[in-house]
């Protein structure tokens, strides 16, 4: 099937030759075995390295022969049973299958076209009212279902087909794409004409109007860019969907062969044609391996199947996670390249049908006519904004030109039109050593850079066009470069180019969380170093993922020295990208109550004025990772962090602050549990709870712990002493969010940590968030974030109850073999495919982040029951957990914990053979094999 030799073809056609006294079951097995053995020697030739284009081409040949002999056959029967209904019929293939390509489990989508005057009055739909031809589309269509293929069809007149084509776009480019399999050949060059008459070619610059509309649409749909972790193949930014969307465009308006067409006409240089044809395969490629790998039509590149199709296309790197990453990296410049071409045709066409394409906040986009002038100053012509220039000497009589049309871009908020991005990215051969450190260039880059919210904008256009990585080569590295971790959507520079679009909606923000940023941002000065210490904060990952940011302060020195910083200014962009981490690590995983944390992180930023550029740098850094993996607790936390660094570089007194809060809680709280209760009880809670305990929670939160204390002190009257020591169990249930809080009032005692955690688990429970406070009293408040294993709410009663009866058992002194029981989860619910993609196991063993307390932080794969396991090992190791900070995120745990020896002296644990016995035994712990849980927590 992978060759066009006529010899080939009717060696394969003999196989389709069947003696006519087979019955339709045998019939019908034959078409079965036919269509696996031509199937598996296409998968052979996939793996093996083929063409994928080629191999998509081929299955449509092999569905193309089958269905020819199936219709052939239908029509012969069909004949004989209704001989006076007989009339022009043709079969053609229209959409994907049009084109002459299928992959794997894509749809075979079908038009059967009948003569009109053969039709009987109003039918269903999908029936022509012609018994003969009911009968040839039945006889058709049954086998190709019964064999296990999926089909999209129609039965319609010319008439229909035309009426169709006008009134719905996708319709209308399905027809484009349509191709006679058999049958009456005239009746299908009738159709053809009269498509051509009434359908596009009379009303190009409409149908080119209503594809770029439905392009902007599509791409607002997914994120407005190539670089997803988890990227479409068929329809997202950069996919093949775009490729064809561009091709359908250009044979509307030249008419013919779409891509010579292009060429002839200047649109495409003959090596941008063979860079997108070669990345149009690439994507064939990965999708019909996508297909064949997870058995169904699937379309999105998702982690866990990335490793396998890596494996599958030959990767040769021996790590899983090299060998993906090598692939996704050549996935996404390929993808980028098909939205850069696609891009450039798309608005030359719009250029030349005088559209304009707006969007509405809703992501709607529409195409308009405009008829506004250009504009013409310094050899560039303004339109509708958008900058062009006919002058073809434009760079080579300047070369300095090459950084100013940004600045122009920037001043007139326009984008730069295809042909002069088409001379930009001819004309990167001027930017070398000598461009870089011309200080008139560098001084108009810093000038761009100082207009707060109108830089991300311009900084992508550079990228765009090639001009970013040129001039700044530490971030030009970052292209394509994927970001194998578990909390990043993004590719490296795609990334960087969203935080600092972020950073650019600060500036005038109307709604959180971006708000809470505004005011800080407008009285930043030179904000420059701000925006600049964004572009390179990751730079030094093209070296190494591992310790990236000193890489990244090397890179930002270099920076600075060809930019012509002076002494200060380069020292503060130093410190900043350097630093860059602390923020988010100290606030989310250490204890902020704990002083050391607010001295680590005031050394670090050394003034006021770096502290308000690291909080403003981590915000968006955070907010760039998307997948709602910035949420509004880490918002809180970065504040807390920041508020009290800030108290502590000034010398203020944080404690006169902390009375201030407390005092304000305790009002708040009273009106929320006046008439429920006694103000004594109120007023022995806020003095039994640790000071720690009122940075972190609101009011209404207190006012749960209080009634759940108030119920575990009235237990404590109960005539049976085993009622005093039964947990009081609260649950909130927060749908939309996803999850369930649980807040769980008992008596304080070793291990009590790992019996909740434990309980939770073998109730088949996400654990996404832990405080644990005890009162001076010895009654436990601990609070938990939980969501079940789809992670939604926990709302099933069930799981309620096996949390209270596991607990409480525990809580009784009563033997409770959580270990047992987790197995027995694990072996009864229903498994997932594993997950391949990798997250590393990391723990970190820290006594210099706290005075009195050993912080054990703690990275790795999630899975349900890990929590347990952790605290389980904690305690059997002899500590004591006195705080934690439990976190998950996108298949990830990190959790912190601080803990003490757990002997008469407590503090610190400073053995470093113990440290390395509790290291070596948590890690034995994190990487035990996990079957069926992997996945999960």
């Amino acid at each position: 099937m992978l060759t066009k030799s006529n010899k080939a073809r009717q060696l394969i056609e003999g196989k389709l030759s069947f003696p006519e006294s087979l019955t339709p079951a045998e019939r019908l097995d034959r078409y079965r075995k036919f269509t696996r053995l031509q199937q598996h020697r296409l998968r052979m030739a996939q793996r093996a390295g083929e063409n994928g284009r080629t191999v998509a081409r081929a299955r449509a040949q092999l569905v193309d022969l089958l269905l020819q002999h199936l219709f052939e056959s239908a029509q012969a029967e069909a004949r004989r049973a209704f001989p006076s209904d007989q009339c022009p019929l043709a079969l053609a293939a229209v959409g994907g299958y049009g084109r002459g390509e299928l992959a794997p489990f894509s749809d075979v989508d079908l038009l059967f076209l009948f003569d009109s005057k053969s039709a009987r009055g109003d039918t269903a739909p999908d029936k022509s009212g012609n018994p003969f031809v009911d009968s040839v589309v039945e006889k058709t269509l049954y086998p190709l279902w019964d064999i296990g293929f999926k089909v999209g069809h129609a039965t319609r007149t010319i008439r229909q087909s035309v009426t169709e084509a006008r009134r719905e776009l996708k319709s209308r480019t399905a027809m484009l794409d349509a191709r006679l399999l058999a049958g009456d050949a005239p009746l299908f060059g009738k159709l053809q004409t009269e498509l051509d008459a009434k359908g596009f070619r009379r009303t190009p610059a409409e149908y080119i109007a209503a594809r770029l509309a439905d392009l902007a649409e599509r791409h607002s749909k997914h994120g407005d860019t190539v670089f997803l972790q988890e990227p479409n193949l068929k329809s997202g930014c950069g996919s093949l969907r775009d490729a064809q969307n561009m091709l359908w465009m250009a044979r509307v308006w030249f008419g013919g062969e779409p891509m010579t067409a292009l060429r002839s006409h200047g649109w495409l240089t003959d090596s941008e044609a063979r860079d997108f044809e070669r990345a149009v395969d690439f994507l064939w490629r990965a999708r019909n391996e996508l297909h064949t790998t997870t058995g169904r039509a699937t379309e999105i590149l998702s982690l866990p199947i990335q490793p396998r199709i890596a494996a599958a296309l030959g990767y040769p790197q021996r790590e899983l996670v090299k060998r993906t990453e090598a692939f996704m990296r050549d996935f996404y410049s390929h993808s980028r390249r098909i939205a850069l071409v696609t891009a450039s045709v798309g608005k030359r066409l719009a250029i030349e049908c005088d559209l304009v394409i707006t969007r509405s906040p809703q992501g709607r986009a529409r195409a308009q006519r405009t008829q506004s002038k250009p504009v013409k100053f310094d050899g560039l012509a303004l339109r509708d904004g958008t900058l062009e220039s006919d002058h073809e000497r434009f760079f080579s009589e300047d070369r300095r030109r090459l950084a100013t049309v940004f600045l122009r871009a920037q001043q007139h908020r326009a984008d730069l039109g295809p042909r002069l991005r088409r001379m930009i990215r001819d004309n990167l051969a001027r930017v070398d050593n000598s461009f870089r450190r011309d200080p008139v260039v560098a001084e108009t880059f810093l000038t761009i850079l100082r207009h707060k919210g109108e830089v991300a904008r311009v900084l992508r256009l550079m990228h765009e066009t090639d001009f970013l990585g040129k001039f700044i080569p530490e971030f030009g590295r970052l292209t394509c470069l994927v970001q194998h971790e578990f909390y990043h959507r993004y590719t490296a520079d795609e990334h960087t180019l969203v935080a600092l679009e972020v950073l650019d909606r600060v500036v005038d923000a109307a709604e959180k969380p971006h708000a809470d940023y505004k005011k800080l941002f407008q009285q930043l000065e030179q904000p420059h170093l701000l925006y600049l210490a964004l572009l390179l904060h990751d730079t030094g990952k093209s070296e190494s993922n591992r310790g990236h940011s000193e890489l990244s302060a090397r890179n930002a020195r270099r920076a600075a020295q060809r930019l012509g910083l002076d002494a200060e200014s380069a020292a503060t962009l130093e410190l900043i990208v350097r630093h860059h981490l602390a923020m988010s690590q100290l606030s989310q995983r250490r204890d902020l109550e704990d002083p050391q944390t607010v001295t680590d992180m005031a050394q670090l930023a050394g003034n006021e004025t770096h502290l308000d550029r690291l909080h403003l740098l981590t915000f968006a850094d955070g907010l760039a990772l998307g997948g709602n993996v910035w949420n509004e607790w880490k918002n809180s936390l970065l504040w807390q962090l920041y508020e009290k660094t800030r108290l502590a570089l000034r010398g203020e007194s944080a404690q006169k602050q902390l009375t201030c809060r407390i005092e304000s809680l305790r009002q708040e709280t009273l009106t929320r549990v006046t008439r429920a209760l006694p103000l004594e009880e109120v007023d022995a809670h806020f003095e039994l709870m640790p000071q720690s305990y009122f940075s972190r929670v609101r009011p209404d939160e207190i006012a749960e712990h209080l009634r759940a204390v108030n119920q575990f002190l009235r237990q404590q009257t109960h005539p049976d002493p085993l009622e005093g020591l039964r947990p009081v169990i609260h649950w909130r249930h927060f749908k939309p969010q996803g999850h369930s809080g649980v807040v769980i009032c008992t008596w304080d005692r070793p291990g009590l940590f790992a019996s909740i955690a434990g309980s939770l688990a073998v109730a088949g429970l996400n654990i996404l968030s832990a405080t644990i406070y005890t009162r001076a009293d010895h009654v436990a408040v601990d609070s938990f974030d939980v969501s079940d294993a789809k992670l939604g709410a926990a709302t099933n009663d069930k799981s309620a109850r096996t949390v209270e009866q596991a607990l409480t058992r525990a809580c009784r002194g009563e033997p409770v073999d959580f270990d047992a029981k987790l197995a027995a989860f694990r072996e009864s619910s229903p498994t997932s495919p594993p997950r391949e993609e990798i997250v590393p196991t990391e723990i970190f063993m820290n006594n210099a982040a706290s005075e009195d307390r050993t912080v054990i932080e703690v990275q790795t794969g999630d899975r349900i029951g890990l929590l347990y396991e952790l605290c389980r090992a904690l305690t059997a190791l002899g500590t004591n957990i006195e705080f934690a900070k439990i976190s998950t995120e996108k298949g990830a745990a990190i959790d912190t914990f601080y803990v003490t020896a757990g002997d008469e002296r407590g503090g610190k644990i400073t053995d470093a053979k113990r440290l390395e016995t509790i290291r070596r035994t948590l890690h034995s712990v994190l990487t035990k094999p996990i079957g069926a849980s992997r996945g999960e927590r």
